[in-house]
């Protein structure tokens, strides 16, 4: 009776490890599904109907509707540029250079993936509507505090992500035809926390 017992725990322990796995894979993705460039992390294969299950699943999990690699890229951060959890009971500045693309926005969500529900009814900035410099940078401020200039609230104090859409990027490609997936993305620097 016991080697049964023995057998069944190591199974039951083997499904528990390999859920949790498959879970993890899914929600954050491995180096050959994913590629993080600074704090973003795009999936490059997320369009292709040829994509692997773990690309398949994240895109079906999270009910995005995923536009052609050929003509969007959706790049997300969970972390600020010096790898800590963005949490929105802190400050931070997003400071980057206008994306040279068609479209491109910057929008924040909660935990859940809804953006911020706000007295501003801001929730998120794009390339019709940001001030830039003169010289074609940006900074957006991220806190639950008004800030003069470009300021996208965040509201609570929990988690939360950035996703920065670009639509038809000016350059898909490098010389050697292979995909280019850094378009001179945005620095994240938290400021402070409460």
């Amino acid at each position: 009776m016991r080697p049964i017992l023995r057998i069944l725990a190591a199974g039951f322990i083997s499904l528990l490890i390999g859920l949790a796995t498959a879970w993890l894979t899914i929600d954050g993705g491995l180096a050959l599904t994913n590629v993080q460039i600074g704090p973003w992390v795009i999936w490059p294969t997320a369009a292709d109907p040829a994509a692997d299950p773990y690309t398949k699943s994240n895109i079906a999990r999270s009910g995005r509707l995923q536009i052609s690699g050929a003509s969007a890229r959706y790049y997300h951060a969970t972390e600020d540029s010096a790898g800590r959890q963005l949490w929105s009971s802190c400050d931070y500045v997003v400071e980057g250079r206008a994306i040279d693309a068609l479209w491109w926005s910057l929008a924040a969500y909660d935990q859940d993936g809804k953006v911020f529900r706000n007295k501003a009814d801001r929730h998120a900035f794009n390339s019709a509507n940001i001030f830039l410099r003169e010289d074609d940078t940006f900074d957006i401020s991220i806190s639950s505090n008004a800030r003069p200039g470009n300021w996208l609230p965040v509201l609570g104090d929990d988690t939360f992500q950035l996703v920065l859409r670009v639509h038809w990027p000016a350059t898909l490609e490098d010389s050697f035809g292979a995909p280019l997936l850094d378009l001179g993305l945005p620095s994240i620097t938290r400021i402070d926390c409460r």
